[in-house]
């Protein structure tokens, strides 16, 4: 079996080396290890993390993102500054190489679309996530969600900065309870984002995402026919991503539909037009 040649663009996110383990280091224990693949080069705008790469055997750093090109089956854009997403992954989209964009896609709206048009003109599988989305714990609940659907209601909770870490909220939300999402209100404050997300077919979700006390990741999700409610408590997430990149390269499908990320961006940025002024923000006038 051809062993799949990833690559990374940006290092200052520790993801670069959680993600270059998973693939490289021959001791980890089998439920963590990611086969049939291997990060073979690396292209970094600083020192950041790179002394840490090439002792996990990522041995060619380029001089270039379009040098990487030539070496790998799939990049991951890593860079933590979702700003740049767009500049950083428009090479690799123009040349047809595999992409995934760590979360989140952008930090707006505007660019996330733009990334989206380009990989679709272009042919370029594209994808993109929080690694939140694929954990355990949610997975395994899957049938558990179904048994009590429909789903009418429910909580998710997160922590951090609106988009950059309260992506991981949104994409569990969006895990669970799907697409569809119509509107959101933001009632919280600098210190903690309370949101109402309101489905376009009835469901109603308080997306919380809290930077003034202590949380977790945290879903209870509401069914006509019963109550669950999921915590992450593991960092399994990361393998179970990993695994999924890996046969996105192969196959070029994402297991993400790229109109799901681009929802979950216009969510976030929707909080925090909605706590800026105080009014309902329908994500199609965004």
């Amino acid at each position: 079996m051809h062993m799949i040649r990833l690559g990374l663009c940006g290092t200052n996110n520790s993801h670069s080396v959680v993600f270059s383990r998973l693939v490289n280091d021959p001791n980890l224990p089998a439920h963590e290890k990611v086969e049939g693949a291997r990060m073979v080069a690396f292209f970094a705008y600083d020192d950041e993390n790179v002394a840490k790469l090439k002792e996990l055997n990522v041995s060619a750093q380029v001089k270039s993102k379009e040098e990487l090109i030539h070496l790998v089956d799939g990049v991951l854009c890593v860079t933590r500054d979702g700003s740049k997403h767009l500049e950083e992954a428009t090479p690799f989209l123009e040349a047809g190489v595999p992409t995934f964009i760590d979360k989140p896609l952008a930090t707006s709206l505007e660019d996330a679309r733009k990334i989206v048009a380009i990989a679709r003109r272009t042919g370029t599988p594209l994808m993109s996530c929080s690694s939140l989305r694929f954990a355990p714990e949610i997975t395994s609940h899957e049938a558990r969600l179904k048994e009590i659907a429909p789903l009418r209601a429910g909580t998710v909770t997160g922590m951090g900065e609106t988009i950059f870490y309260g992506v991981h909220a949104a994409e569990m939300m969006s895990a669970v309870f799907g697409s569809g999402m119509d509107y959101v209100v933001n009632v919280g404050t600098e210190g903690h984002d309370i949101g109402t997300v309101q489905y376009a077919d009835g469901k109603t979700v308080s997306l919380q995402i809290i930077r003034d006390a202590k949380v977790d990741f945290r879903v209870i999700a509401h069914g006509e026919k019963g109550r669950e409610e999921i915590v992450v408590s593991s960092t399994l997430y990361y393998p179970e991503t990993l695994r999924r990149v890996v046969e996105f390269v192969k196959t070029g499908e994402s297991p993400v539909d790229p109109k799901d990320t681009l929802e979950i961006i216009a969510c976030l940025n929707g909080l925090v037009k909605s706590r800026e002024t105080g009014t309902r923000i329908r994500l199609a006038d965004l």
